[in-house]
């Protein structure tokens, strides 16, 4: 019994960080950073010989930049299921070892 509430545990854990990290993501935390990493790349004199030939430096106005909002349809889903499958390895945890 043990060794499926770990199991539980664990599983719900994996999903609750991923939901965690999507939601994250898909609400533009990382966007000021990537926008911030772009523009020092093509102040830099090597970074503007390289960005003649790469279309990552397609930096646009800031509101542009940040405004970009991606979603993704797991987030929820994940971030559910990884409460349920943590709530009940601890309910049945503290219902089985105390």
């Amino acid at each position: 019994m043990l060794s499926i509430l770990n199991s539980l545990f664990i599983t719900g854990m994996i999903y609750l960080i991923f939901g965690g990290f999507l939601y994250i993501f898909q609400k533009g935390f990382f966007n000021g950073i990537v926008y911030s990493l772009k523009r020092f790349r093509r102040s830099t004199a090597q970074g503007k010989y390289v960005s003649q030939f790469d279309d990552l430096d397609d930096t646009k106005e800031a509101h542009e930049e940040l405004s970009v909002i991606r979603s993704y349809r797991v987030t929820r889903s994940l971030l559910v299921i990884g409460g349920l499958l943590l709530i009940i390895s601890l309910a049945l945890s503290y219902l089985l070892y105390t």
